[in-house]
């Protein structure tokens, strides 16, 4: 029986350090959506090679996933890791399918506006980015298949929508600027408009109020941070308070 509030004091200790460090604040966000990227010059370029153009592409799904840290108000670093696939047709060979990946370095500006109704908080956002991009291709004629890395460039715009009861929905906009290889085919876009919605969580300083969300490891153990020196954790029945100060013998 002893053991139950130990390892319940381990993690509220643990809960207390992530969600109080002593400055900055940063996010977790996870986000999925669409892009589409214009290619006619690709299919221009196939079709001269004596390759028609098959059936449009329509673009096709990406993920991200954010690591951000605020250093102070309104600035915002972050490395977003990212990954989307299409496929492009041209007629009587198989189907090209690429693959985009890659890390990127982003650097944001974000306006915090107030609150209204259950949102506590508006922010949007814009940012630039740059890091190394991949494009893998697979299928289409003999000697499409290939892997080229190149330096991404994206403008981004992002809206995120605070909950009061923690986390925040973001939306956001990009356009990527990298290029793939499909062989002797030439060169195609691998980047595009980028349109992606998610869900963020904030942690640190900050990181439990409204609209900044909070680590689900603390929020399920319900831990609150009231002073430096003081944690209450009540779902695990515990509680610390810091003891008297030690009082100065005069010299």
């Amino acid at each position: 029986m002893v053991a139950r509030p130990l390892v319940a004091a381990g993690l509220a200790l643990a809960c207390a350090a992530q969600a109080a460090p002593p400055e900055g604040s940063g996010h977790l966000s996870l986000l999925a959506g669409w892009h589409l990227a214009p290619n006619d010059a690709f299919f221009a370029h196939a079709q001269s090679l004596g390759f028609a153009r098959g059936s449009p592409s329509w673009g096709g799904p990406v993920a991200l996933a954010s690591f951000g840290y605020e250093p102070g108000e309104p600035f915002e670093v972050s490395i977003d890791l990212f990954g989307a696939f299409e496929r492009l047709t041209l007629q009587n060979v198989a189907p090209i399918d690429t693959v985009t990946y890659g890390a990127l370095l982003v650097g944001r500006v974000h306006y915090r506006l107030g609150g209204f109704g259950p949102f506590a908080s508006v922010t949007p956002s814009a940012g630039i980015a740059g890091g190394p991009t991949l494009a893998y291709v697979t299928g289409g004629p003999p000697g499409s298949a290939s892997e080229a890395l190149n330096q991404g460039w994206a403008a981004s715009v992002a809206l995120a929508v605070g909950l009061r009861d923690g986390g925040a929905l973001v939306v956001d906009a990009r356009y990527l600027i990298a290029w793939g290889k499909a062989g002797n085919l030439g060169f195609f876009n691998a980047g595009g408009f980028w349109l992606s919605v998610g869900w963020s969580w904030s942690f640190g300083e900050g990181g439990g109020e409204p609209g900044r969300g909070n680590l689900p490891l603390c929020r399920s153990l319900g831990v609150r941070v009231k002073e430096t020196r003081s944690l209450e954790c009540p779902r695990a029945r515990i509680r610390f308070e810091p003891g008297p100060e030690p009082e100065e013998h005069a010299k």
